[in-house]
């Protein structure tokens, strides 16, 4: 493909990156840019670059077909929004295209500007894109104390705090503070914070992050195991028995992240361990009882195992919803 270049130039808010603009243009023939950007480029430089091509970046499998018949002849600007590669175009151009190819040229992301407006440390936090995701994804990093997560129109920051108020139980809902960033680095941006109860009262424009806090709980240990038998609430005796839950945690040998389902979950006991040890994996408890079902819920919010998600049903039917498992108990 020769020397050529793409050149992927970060964004921030409404300011342009003119500086990076201005060095790298007189060798692109092809300047690509989502449409908020694009027509104020063409405004500054089309008069002085009347044969430059201005291509949106939407749709992208487009974007990407262009720049593949560009690049064997000439170099290619790509204007994308923050740091591409944080959560942005930049792993999609990685795999499309070879690294000495690419020079990314990044602005503030989203986390930063929004990190820096609430004036909180984020060398310490998490990082989690709900875009096209299911809240199963939220609920496996709940152990976390500082979680930045981008949103998306499905998951806004007003459902997040309506789901975490259906699935945390009172005591552990007051621990939390939300912030939320709106069109950050634009005239239009908007600050918020508030406690789950607040934010689910609200609307937000978009688009918009947030950060969500955790209040520390040092009286709760984390990563349990060797639960005993008379720790976790059951019923009737039925609880599969320590030496048995012990030897099949061993055997599943669960990754760090994925998704495990326990078929005929009972008290829960084998969902409950797998899921403290686990706390990045989505345990499904799938369970048809209703005495069960009443102890399953009981024994997660005892041990405030959020990463679990109760099922009611009976298999097969209640397995048809649920994402693919990498590891199932029977």
């Amino acid at each position: 493909m020769g020397d050529h270049q793409i050149y992927v130039i970060g964004v921030s808010g409404e300011e342009l990156p003119i500086g990076h603009i201005d060095e790298h243009i007189t060798e692109c023939s092809t300047i690509i840019a989502a449409a908020s950007v694009l027509g104020r480029i063409q405004e500054l430089y089309e008069t002085d670059y009347p044969l430059k091509q201005w291509v949106l970046i939407t749709p992208v499998s487009r974007c990407l077909d262009i720049i593949s018949e560009t690049i064997n002849s000439d170099s290619v600007m790509v204007l994308t929004s923050g740091d591409p590669l944080f959560y942005g175009l930049g792993n999609t151009l990685k795999n499309r295209f070879p690294d000495k190819q690419l020079v990314f040229l990044p602005a503030l992301s989203s986390l930063q500007l929004c990190f820096a407006r609430f004036g909180e440390v984020w060398n310490d936090t998490a990082f989690l894109s709900l875009h096209g995701r299911s809240f199963a994804d939220l609920n496996s990093e709940l152990h976390r104390n500082k979680l930045f997560i981008l949103t998306d129109r499905d998951n806004s920051p007003d459902k997040i705090a309506r789901h975490l108020l259906e699935i945390l139980s009172p005591s552990e809902q007051e621990r939390y503070l939300m912030h939320v960033g709106v069109r950050l680095g634009t005239k239009k941006e908007q600050l918020y914070s508030g406690s789950l109860l607040d934010i689910s009262d609200r609307s937000f424009k978009q688009p918009n992050c947030t950060i969500l806090l955790r209040r520390q709980n040092p009286s709760v240990a984390a990563n349990i195991f060797g639960l005993q038998e008379s720790e976790i609430r059951h019923s009737r005796g039925l609880i599969t028995k320590n030496e048995v839950r012990a030897a099949v945690l061993h055997a599943l040998r669960l990754p760090p992240k994925g998704v495990f389902w326990d078929i005929g979950a009972g008290s829960g006991s084998i969902s409950l361990e797998a899921g403290l040890l686990n706390p990045g994996l989505a345990v499904y408890a799938i369970e048809q009882k209703q005495d069960q079902i009443d102890n399953i819920t009981h024994n997660r919010t005892a041990f405030k195992c959020w990463n679990m998600t109760i099922c009611e049903g009976k298999a097969p039917q209640a397995l048809e919803s649920l994402p693919r498992p990498d590891s199932i108990f029977i």
